[in-house]
């Protein structure tokens, strides 16, 4: 019956597009004293499809992890919730339904004395208030021993919480730490999914997970691990990856992630093996959607995010191969009209930073289109874009800048494919689109949504780009070099600098970058 109804409860939210509650109730009378009461609710965002796609995933993960011994079921996705509770039936007047008459010994009916009966019942109203007080107060301890959603559960009845900003009122989306680390066979090397801390495990339904373990000497600390969560929690999109829950406990912090059997993108451009088997459809495919993602980000989401550190191994595949955008950890939100910020703190990975980011501190939505159009360069020639350890040296993005010029841009297609077929125009267009993505002027670098338009084929005019500000020989009007590596070189003369693809932190006013 709980079934039925609750699917019964998704068909009717349509309803409540039309007066504006994007919202559905159905009560069912279980019996004379219990009524069944399902609630369905969508964000005032969502379309009605996207709405109900959106419940009905909520719907299966319900009867995945469903536990009949819960009075109460709340399912919590960042756009939609779905639930049930149990509680007593009124009749017509809106009292109690009356208790059946109670027989005395001698099987005559017999009431009990009204004084009796009070004191019965505000005894048994304060002990009930008591232990209410006692669990909530447990409940609330550092520890968060409860379960996100109803996928697995420790706890007896799930309590219905909104999700706010404050990440301390994400409570439907919090983990416990016990429970992760038994997922995760006490985040045994085994489990381990390549670099960076994440470590797969498995749910008592069987569904596979990625944990993201923070160590305690991590640089991301508490902020920039509350700003992940705050901001995933929000996103919806098929191109960025999705939020679980997460935990924070003493010095841990380990974020919760849906399990993408492909890993990272950086894995299969960057190892020969898995490179060769990567062919040009796949390829123009993760860079398509990659670019869906940050117009998401940049324009069609309630927020407008600047992800500031877009890179290889932070687009994961899953298993069709399709990318998601991951680590939001140095993300910004901007105000819906503001177009550009600057800090004084630099961080990110070199090779995909912007050169305004790096020289001044500036980022924007262009800053981001500066990283795709450096992504877009590796998935084509499946080269890293290293940093140059001399100035004659040519790098990635100098060599597809020069085989520009020499209308040689074919060279620069990855020939450790395994099938040689590709569309021509396509890749030429992907080049293109890369170049004015990496200009020096922010101004001319396109936006998201005119590359959608040019690269899913439509009659797009796109301009001629300028030439790269790193491989612009010499000095700027103000007299600063406006090369990488020379850049690299100035700050180095009182401090140590690696020239890689390191990640790294810093600041404008000091000369010293210290690895993340």
């Amino acid at each position: 019956m709980l079934a039925e109804s609750l699917s019964a409860t998704i068909q009717s939210v349509e309803s409540g597009f039309t007066n504006g509650s994007h919202c559905a109730t159905i009560e069912t009378v279980l019996n004379s004293s219990m009524t069944l009461s399902n609630f369905a609710q969508c964000s005032r965002d969502l379309e009605v499809m996207q709405c109900k796609r959106c419940l009905q995933d909520a719907y299966g993960r319900f009867t995945n992890g469903y536990n009949a011994t819960f009075l109460a079921t709340t399912i919590f996705y960042p756009s939609c919730r779905l639930g049930y509770d149990n509680k007593p039936s009124f009749i017509g007047d809106g009292s109690l339904a009356p208790p059946p008459e109670r027989s005395s010994d001698d099987g005559t009916n017999a009431s009990m004395p009204p004084t009796i009966l009070v004191i019965a019942c505000v005894a048994s109203f304060g002990l009930v208030f008591l232990i209410a007080g006692l669990w909530l107060y447990m409940w609330r301890e550092p520890e968060e021993s409860f379960e996100p959603m109803s996928i697995s559960t420790h706890t007896s009845r799930h309590v219905a919480v909104e999700v706010v900003d404050d990440i301390s009122n994400l409570e439907s989306l919090q983990f416990n730490f016990e429970f992760i680390k038994t997922a995760t066979s006490n985040f045994s090397w085994k489990n381990k999914l390549g670099r960076g801390g994440f470590g797969e495990g498995k749910f008592l339904s069987g569904e596979e997970f990625a944990a993201k373990r923070l160590s305690g000497n991590s640089k991301q600390g508490v902020l920039e691990f509350k700003n992940e969560v705050h901001l995933l929690a929000k996103l919806q999109h098929k191109n960025l990856v999705k939020l679980l829950g997460f935990c924070m406990f003493e010095d841990e912090k380990i974020l919760i992630f849906e399990f993408l059997s492909n890993l990272s993108l950086d894995k299969y451009l960057f190892d020969p093996v898995k490179r060769a088997s990567l062919q040009w459809e796949q390829r123009f495919r993760i860079i398509t959607g990659i670019a869906r993602g940050l117009l998401y980000l940049h324009e069609d989401s309630r927020l407008k995010i600047i992800h500031r550190d877009l890179k290889a191994s932070n687009i994961l595949l899953d298993k069709e191969m399709n990318p998601k955008i991951a680590d939001f950890g140095l993300a910004r939100l901007f105000d819906s009209d503001q177009t550009q910020d600057v800090t004084s703190i630099i961080a990110g990975t070199y090779g995909y930073m912007a050169p305004e980011y790096v020289l001044a501190g500036q980022f924007s939505v262009k800053s981001d289109v500066y990283s795709f159009g450096v992504i877009v360069f590796e998935i084509i020639s499946g080269q890293k874009n290293r940093f140059l350890y001399r100035e004659e040296d040519e790098g990635l993005l100098q060599r597809a800048w020069r085989l520009w010029n020499e209308d040689k841009t074919l060279e620069l297609v990855d020939r450790l494919m395994e099938n040689k077929r590709y569309s021509e125009e396509q890749v030429k267009l992907c080049i293109q689109v890369g170049l004015l993505c990496i200009q020096e002027d922010t101004t001319r670098r396109p936006t998201m949504a005119s590359l959608i338009s040019a690269l899913n084929g439509r009659s797009v005019t796109l301009p001629s780009p300028n030439a790269p500000h790193l491989f612009t020989i010499g000095t700027t009007s103000d007299g600063t070099s406006s090369n990488y590596a020379l850049l690299s070189k100035n700050r180095n003369r009182n401090g140590r600098l690696r020239y890689d693809d390191s990640e790294y932190s810093g600041t404008t006013d000091i000369t010293e970058l210290c690895p993340r």
